[in-house]
C-alpha cells in the first residue's frame, strides 16, 4: 500500500511539475508589470542635436497569446501587451511626455530555467509639452520602440527583468520640425502574473 501511494505521489508531482514549468507562458496568462527607467538622446541619428534625455515609467497590461512551443533556443510564445507611458524630462527643452500603445513580445521559454530573454516591438502616440524643442514641431507625436531584456523568475507569479529600450518619436510629417527623437536606455521593473 505504501509503494502505491509512494507512486501515486510521485506520479501527480511529475505531471504537476510538468504542466507548471510553462505556467507563466501559457496561453491566456495575464501579467501586470510595473517599469523605470532613463533613455538618453540623441544617439544613432542627429546627433548634433541637442541632449533630450527622460525618466520614464511604463505600466504594462499583457496577456499571453499562446503556449510555449518549438525546440531548443527558439522554443517560446508570443505576448500581447499594452502600454502606459509617463517621462519626466531630466535634461532638454519640455518638462513631460504621456503615451500608450501595443507591444508585441516574443519570450524564449526553456523549460526548469528561471532566466527568460525576450524580444519585444511596438508602436503607439504620445503627448508632450517638448514641442518647441527642434527635433518635434507638435505636441502629438507617434512612437516606434524595440527592446530587448531577460526576466528573472522569483516565482510562478513574480519576474524581475532588466531591458533595454530604444524608442522614436516623431510627428510623422505633420509639421516641418520632424527630426524626431532617437533615445536609448535601460529599464527595470517586475511583472505579476495571474494564472
Amino acid at each position: 500500500m505504501k509503494a502505491l501511494a509512494k507512486a501515486l505521489f510521485f506520479v501527480l508531482f511529475f505531471v504537476q511539475s510538468v504542466l507548471s514549468e510553462d505556467a507563466p507562458f501559457k496561453k491566456g496568462t495575464l501579467s501586470f508589470e510595473y517599469q523605470t527607467g532613463i533613455l538618453f538622446s540623441p544617439v544613432i541619428v542627429h546627433e548634433e542635436l541637442p541632449s533630450f534625455n527622460y525618466w520614464q515609467t511604463n505600466l504594462r497590461i499583457g496577456r499571453m497569446l499562446n503556449s510555449p512551443h518549438g525546440k531548443g533556443i527558439f522554443r517560446g510564445n508570443l505576448e500581447g501587451i499594452i502600454e502606459i507611458t509617463a517621462s519626466s524630462v531630466v535634461e532638454g527643452k519640455g518638462s513631460y511626455l504621456f503615451g500608450i500603445g501595443p507591444l508585441f513580445r516574443y519570450n524564449f521559454v526553456r523549460k526548469s530555467r528561471k532566466f527568460f530573454p525576450y524580444i519585444q516591438v511596438g508602436a503607439g502616440v504620445c503627448y508632450t509639452d517638448a514641442y518647441y524643442y527642434e527635433a518635434t514641431g507638435q505636441g502629438f507625436n507617434f512612437t516606434i520602440h524595440l527592446g530587448i531584456g531577460v526576466k528573472y523568475l522569483l516565482s510562478k507569479r513574480i519576474a524581475i527583468e532588466l531591458e533595454t529600450r530604444y524608442e522614436h518619436i516623431s510627428n510623422a510629417g505633420m509639421d516641418h520640425r520632424n527630426k524626431g527623437i532617437n533615445a536609448i536606455g535601460p529599464m527595470f521593473g517586475f511583472t505579476y502574473y495571474f494564472h
